[in-house]
């Protein structure tokens, strides 16, 4: 039989008068009666905010360490990987964009329903050191990971964030002692944010690395280095020296090769010469 797709009350939000103010991640956004937010996976509905697609996995594969990329936390060691619909981005040059980008009140999503003790017992049975969520942005279904990650603790499984970081500090303190790694894009300085994000209080990607850190997680930073953007050498002086002074000198730094996708499909790819510097 087939599973119906659920829906499920969020955890971190506000009512002011007819209006719903979204906690979950730094846009705070601030929903009317029938609507969604940014994400496009969270609606109100009566009065409450609701999460709609809670189980809804719309990749799901075993992948190791190194394609998260984390190098330094069970190097090796197989991963099971999961993700949804939705994004509080929406980058323009998204290699994930058909899920990320993924608008629920205009399209009918495809995937599987899988239950948080069904996704936990799939990890255990093909011998993963984990649950990893990925392929879009964690905390757009985060009342699901939540879920999921208490039962993975429980059965002595570990779990891995791959995240763009733009998520309320609550959240991020909520899930101490549930999240092992925090596995960060560090995309820029303002110009990126602002023209390829949406976005202008980028420096809750950098304070949340750093409360990450504070939390006992284990952090690792990627910045894909993007032509025209991220490519400058300040930027990239900006963020070693972030990683340095704030995260410290054995925070792992994975910079990326961009390659062409989307909005972004006329950009070249990151030159030979420069991903042989930056190595």
């Amino acid at each position: 039989m087939q599973k119906l797709l659920q829906y499920k009350e969020a955890l971190y939000y506000n009512k002011l008068d007819s209006k719903l103010r979204c906690k979950i991640c730094a846009r705070y956004c601030l929903i009317d009666e029938g609507k969604y937010g940014f994400c496009t996976v969270r609606k109100n509905e009566n009065g409450k905010l609701y999460l709609l697609n809670y189980g809804l996995v719309s990749a799901i594969h075993l992948a190791p360490s190194e394609l998260k990329p984390i190098f330094h936390f069970k190097p090796g060691k197989i991963w099971l990987s999961v993700g949804t619909y939705g994004c509080n981005f929406r980058c323009r040059g998204c290699q994930n964009w058909d899920i990320a980008h993924f608008r629920f009140s205009k399209e009918k999503p495809l995937g599987e329903i899988i239950m948080p003790e069904e996704l936990v017992d799939i990890a255990i049975k093909e011998n993963c050191t984990g649950l990893s969520f990925t392929y879009n942005e964690p905390t757009v279904w985060y009342e699901y990971t939540l879920d999921c990650m208490e039962l993975a603790k429980e059965r002595g499984l570990h779990t891995n964030y791959v995240t763009n970081g733009f998520m309320t500090p609550e959240v991020l303190k909520s899930l101490k002692g549930l999240l092992d790694v925090f596995r960060v894009d560090i995309k820029g300085k303002e110009k990126f944010y602002s023209k390829l994000c949406h976005l202008k209080n980028y420096d809750v990607v950098y304070k949340n690395a750093i409360l990450a850190k504070e939390l006992g997680m284990h952090v690792e930073v990627v910045t894909n280095i993007t032509p025209g953007y991220n490519d400058d050498t300040d930027t990239l002086r900006y963020i070693a020296r972030f990683i340095k002074n704030e995260l410290g000198e054995d925070t792992p730094w994975h910079c990326t090769r961009f390659v062409p996708h989307l909005y972004l499909s006329h950009l070249p790819a990151t030159p030979e010469h420069l991903k042989k510097h930056i190595k």
